[in-house]
């Protein structure tokens, strides 16, 4: 069970200390990671993105829950990605 109860300035700091613990590309791919397991639990198996060329980091998140990653230029500075997700 869950007490629920303003936070004080011990609970803060302990609050501030585990974020920084945790990196945006932590956070990044939990998030991305659970979003892929929740389209495979209900039959979605490929989808399709489109981003700036140049966004590296967003090409090496879908990496890491991709079974298969088609990409191709795209017209404006853009990149056309198509993901096969991981089952």
């Amino acid at each position: 069970m869950f007490e629920i109860r303003p936070i004080g300035p011990s609970d803060k700091e302990r609050l501030a200390e585990g974020l920084r613990r945790l990196s945006r590309e932590t956070i990044r791919k939990a998030l991305a990671t659970a979003l892929a397991d929740a389209a495979v639990a209900v039959g979605i198996r490929r989808f399709a993105a489109t981003m700036l060329a140049d966004n590296e980091p967003a090409r090496r998140l879908m990496r890491t829950f991709a079974r298969r990653l088609e990409e191709r230029r795209a017209p404006g500075g853009t990149r056309q990605i198509l993901l096969e997700l991981a089952a």
